[in-house]
């Protein structure tokens, strides 16, 4: 569960929600004021402006991080002008059915393809995008 989430649903210090945060994800208490600046300082949302690689978001769409990780995520990659994809496929938050594992596989290689290998992206009016993101000097 996204640290967003659990704090919405109001889980205390101490309680299991801490120790399964603190044991997999890595943090300690959210209401410490140096653990919240730890995990500001390491949050994608908060350091969207440093992202300098494209991002490939795939999700279902009955995923409950869509809507409270991915498409924020993906409208602030789009404000500091981040090539990005969403993609969202008619699934929970695994892709389970045989059709979108495939799909998600295909659009995976093609991203993969493009921006690692080099090789043409099949969508033209992404490519159009993503070739003049790539020709931008570098800061």
């Amino acid at each position: 569960m996204p640290l967003a989430e659990a704090l919405q649903m109001g889980f205390a210090p101490s309680s299991d929600w801490e120790l399964l945060a603190r044991d997999v994800i890595g943090f300690r208490n959210p209401y410490e004021l140096a653990e919240r600046a730890r995990l500001i300082s390491e949050s994608p949302g908060f350091n969207v402006d440093r992202v300098s690689t494209p991002v490939l978001l795939l999700y279902g769409i009955r995923s409950v991080l869509l809507m409270s990780e991915g498409r924020p995520l993906f409208s602030a990659l789009h404000r500091f002008k981040i090539p990005s994809a969403l993609f969202v496929f008619d699934e929970d938050h695994g892709f389970f059915r045989p059709a979108a594992v495939v799909d998600n596989l295909v659009r995976t290689a093609e991203w993969l393809d493009y921006w690692v290998r080099g090789i043409s992206y099949p969508d033209k009016d992404r490519a159009l995008e993503y070739d003049a993101w790539r020709s931008k000097p570098t800061q």
